[in-house]
């Protein structure tokens, strides 16, 4: 099984964390079984927030064990 970190970072899309999240699930759900075992971080441990007002959980990326891939899910304002 794949260990999937999924980072969000603040002022995130909902369509852009589900455009991310979606094809892990998919991918599981064509193979039949978990192929790939995913976890939402936040880069500190604020909440964050998406633009649509859905509320991310703080998940400390620091306190993330290891994984395999990092897929990082940015926001609008991406210099901060």
């Amino acid at each position: 099984m794949t260990k999937t970190v999924v980072l969000v970072l603040q002022d995130t899309n909902t369509l852009s964390l589900a455009a991310a999240v979606d094809p892990l699930r998919a991918a599981n759900r064509q193979a039949g079984r978990a192929v790939f075992d995913w976890q939402f971080a936040t880069p500190s441990s604020q909440d964050v927030m998406l633009t649509s007002g859905l509320r991310v959980a703080a998940a400390p990326l620091h306190r993330v064990p290891v994984c395999d891939v990092l897929i990082v899910v940015a926001g609008f304002d991406l210099d901060a």
